[in-house]
């Protein structure tokens, strides 16, 4: 009954997330019997399913965004207020928290452990029950963020990565829980569409993520017609697979004779803004905060700052690169890379002492209470 997907009269609104659309519904349930209860209190988790589940943030997605951040006091719930006090983070939540701190902890359950228990602590009243749940999540976030670092460590990305192919990895001991999360972070990695399998049984399993120019939920879907996949589906960024072990190679030359055909037939219509360094400053990034909240469909603007050095860089947790961006006048500013420790991106700031372009984005970076300017570092043009 409630599917976004569905081809009926709310088919221009399938870019809201079941999770909305469960809410809509019960709103318009209340007001129709003249219920005497109040929603809103839930809206924060609605958002929390639009972030996560990667819908864009437009038309009535984005006004959702702007009310709830606007409206939301964290003191008025004791979950997310937990979460934060655990991680210490003492400022107004922002949608990356959704996306990138709370949402991958609730999602981190269901990947290593029982989901069950998150609905437990989402419909609990009980305090003490929900602050140990909270805790424990915290604990299983960090041991799927264990399994994901060792499991990346074992890969040799220099020989994943060829011509006119998808990035394809199995290994038949990689925990089920967290195949999508490792085929996330290669497809952001090399900006391919990339498949990760494991063992499961006798069959193997595997989860699928893609980009703009490749839709792979459209060849799972004919690839399970055929065939060659015994079940499989999903949409254009994302998808899930189960076949017979003997059936691998089929499905890998399958995928791999449609993206040679098909990949390049894709326009990129992101625009980059070349400004000075000097520009990128506090009032400009208030000004390009008018423009968000920033997610799918939404992005960031991107700037090129050309001609500029690297200073001091050093490596952060054994993953990323922080470091100041100097100009050619004297001015710097601090900036940070998300690219992996073994990137070429990673080498470039951590060795190279010449001039050099970078595409950033303009971030606010809030630490101890206060907020500063940092840019975020996404590319480099030597």
């Amino acid at each position: 009954l409630i599917n976004p997907k569905k081809k009926c009269d709310y088919e221009n609104y399938n870019y809201l997330c079941a999770s909305f659309l469960t809410y809509l519904f019960l709103d318009l349930f209340i007001k129709k019997n003249s219920l005497n209860i109040s929603m809103k209190q839930f809206l924060i988790y609605v958002m929390m399913a639009t972030v996560t589940d990667v819908m864009p943030i437009r038309n009535i997605n984005r006004f959702l965004s702007i009310s709830v951040l606007k409206k939301f006091d964290l003191s008025n719930d004791f979950i997310i207020k937990k979460f934060f006090e655990i991680k210490k983070i003492k400022k107004r939540i922002n949608i990356d928290d959704l996306g990138f701190f709370l949402g991958p902890i609730l999602n981190s359950v269901g990947r290593i452990d029982n989901a069950n228990k998150v609905v437990e602590l989402l419909t609990s009243s009980n305090k003490s029950i929900q602050a140990n749940l909270i805790n424990e999540f915290y604990l299983l976030n960090n041991k799927r963020k264990d399994f994901e670092n060792r499991n990346m460590k074992l890969l040799n990305f220099d020989k994943l990565n060829e011509k006119d192919k998808i990035i394809f990895v199995y290994k038949s001991n990689i925990p089920e829980g967290i195949i999508g999360i490792i085929a996330a972070r290669l497809k952001d990695y090399f900006n391919k569409p990339c498949v990760v399998l494991t063992s499961s049984g006798n069959k193997i399993k595997g989860s699928a993520r893609s980009t703009k120019d490749f839709d792979i939920g459209i060849y799972i879907n004919k690839a399970v017609q055929e065939n060659i996949l015994l079940s499989g589906g999903g949409h254009n960024l994302a998808a899930g697979v189960q076949l017979n072990k003997g059936n691998l190679q089929n499905f890998q030359n399958y995928l791999n004779s449609i993206y040679k055909k098909k990949k390049n037939n894709f326009h990129n219509n992101e625009y980059i803004h070349k400004i000075s360094l000097s520009s990128a400053n506090k009032n400009l990034s208030i000004q390009l905060n008018k423009l968000g909240p920033f997610g799918s469909h939404n992005l960031k603007p991107l700037f090129l700052i050309e001609s500029c050095r690297i200073i001091k860089p050093k490596i952060l947790k054994d993953k990323f690169v922080s470091c100041f961006i100097k100009s050619k006048t004297g001015q710097m500013i601090k900036a940070i890379s998300f690219q992996r420790i073994e990137s070429k991106i990673s080498n470039q700031l951590m060795n190279n002492n010449n001039e050099i372009n970078l595409i950033v984005m303009i971030n606010e970076n809030f630490w101890n209470n206060n907020s500063s300017t940092q840019l975020e570092i996404v590319d480099i043009i030597l």
